[in-house]
């Protein structure tokens, strides 16, 4: 079969298209799919180029257990012959793009150039955000839409689960765990009195814990639900490391 051959785009190129070509990579090697695909990014401008991703947007992928690999480039002309198709993060990138492929003329067998939301399912949003000037849950808003948006670009199978939890109803707390259950960062309890605040706000009437690498390790996990338990024991909750402890 002939490889896919994808290129993400955005403005640096080293906060929101590494992200996109580091969750489709993690997806795709998932799936056993490496040798089908080929997969890189860059950006419209070249002010970071030969740079790793933002340290900021690499710490938060790494926190999902991807890896973004690439080091910062500009795009190019010879990428519109390289690339079956060119996904751009806002309306800026697309602009930018499509102006640099007319260039190249009308000839065919030019790279189809498509916003990458266009495939987002789960995610009512028209542009990937600039995490860059904001805080850390941008690199995570990043991330989650990413990560909705892939199966559908790559085409390999049915259509997504639905989505039980709206993005809005999942909560994050400061805390990490690596994968052999040590810690990383330890639970911020000090985050407990927003968390309730927001719980409240939400009308919430059960609560699921599930944390990362909580498996190897449900110390936080069970720690949290006792906070929560003891201001709201009207609350049940349940723990993803009681649900799936391997």
């Amino acid at each position: 079969m002939a490889e896919k051959r994808l290129l993400f785009v955005c403005l640096g190129n080293i906060c929101r298209s590494p992200a996109a070509e580091g969750v489709f990579l993690h997806l795709v090697a998932r799936e056993g799919l490496e040798d089908r695909f080929v997969v890189d990014s860059a950006g419209t401008g070249g002010w970071h180029v030969g740079n790793p991703a933002d340290r900021r947007m690499r710490a938060a992928a790494e926190r999902r257990g991807i890896h973004l690999p690439s080091r910062a480039r500009q795009i190019e002309l010879a990428d519109f012959t390289s690339f079956d198709r060119i996904l751009t993060m806002d309306d800026d990138n697309f602009r930018n793009v499509r102006s640099l492929a007319r260039e190249l003329g009308e000839r065919p067998g030019l790279a189809r150039i498509e916003p990458m939301t266009s495939h987002c399912r789960v995610h009512q949003v028209s542009e990937v955000p600039d995490p860059y000037y904001g805080g850390e849950q941008g690199f995570e808003d990043v991330l989650e839409i990413n990560r909705h948006v892939r199966r559908d670009i790559y085409g390999l199978a049915q259509e997504p689960f639905p989505t039980l939890i709206p993005r809005d109803r999942r909560l994050g707390v400061q805390e990490r765990l690596r994968a052999d259950g040590s810690a990383e960062i330890p639970l911020d309890e000090s985050q407990l009195p927003a968390l309730l605040d927001r719980i409240q706000h939400l009308g919430a009437e059960t609560i699921a814990i599930s944390l990362l690498h909580a498996y190897a390790n449900p110390a936080y996990e069970r720690r949290l639900a006792a906070l929560i338990q003891a201001a709201r024991p009207d609350l049940p909750i349940s723990l993803s490391a009681d649900i799936s402890p391997e």
